[in-house]
């Protein structure tokens, strides 16, 4: 199994008003995550973004779960068709520069994992939390 250096996410808010149209960017390696909110019309709302950096072994630990978890959302082939709802894509690159992409518009076996270790791996308050993170706990109730 090649060893995985960096998972982006990218979404975006799929078809609704321009106040709320973004997309959005999570990216996280062994040592660090970044996240980026990008507005469609800067008229509405401003860009706005943070990043974290930590040493610390169960960071580490964690993104080691990530590794585990990613093979199987590559791999699920199931595809829905989608018109109005935003899409994540999810691009993982390895340690040899090598990428593998994916589109994902339902959630496969895995996501769920995926997300919670995410969430783990981000010391912010729910105000900053990225939006991809918070439409799903929105997608739940």
């Amino acid at each position: 199994m090649k060893h995985i250096k960096r998972i982006t996410l990218r979404s975006g808010s799929g078809y609704c008003c321009i106040e709320d149209a973004y997309t959005d960017r999570l990216t996280v390696t062994a040592g660090s995550v970044r996240y980026e909110y990008v507005p469609y019309s800067a008229e509405f709302a401003d860009k706005w973004g943070w990043s974290y950096r930590s040493t610390a072994s169960t960071f580490r630990e964690l993104f080691g779960e990530l590794e585990k978890t990613v093979p199987g959302l590559l791999a699920d082939d199931e595809e829905c068709l989608i018109c109005d709802g935003g899409m994540t894509e999810l691009i993982v690159t390895y340690e040899d520069g090598t990428r593998a992409k994916k589109d994902i518009t339902h959630r496969p076996t895995g996501y769920d994992t995926l997300i919670a270790i995410l969430r783990r791996m981000i010391p912010l308050q729910n105000s900053a939390m990225p939006m991809i993170l918070r439409e799903y706990d929105e997608e739940e109730e």
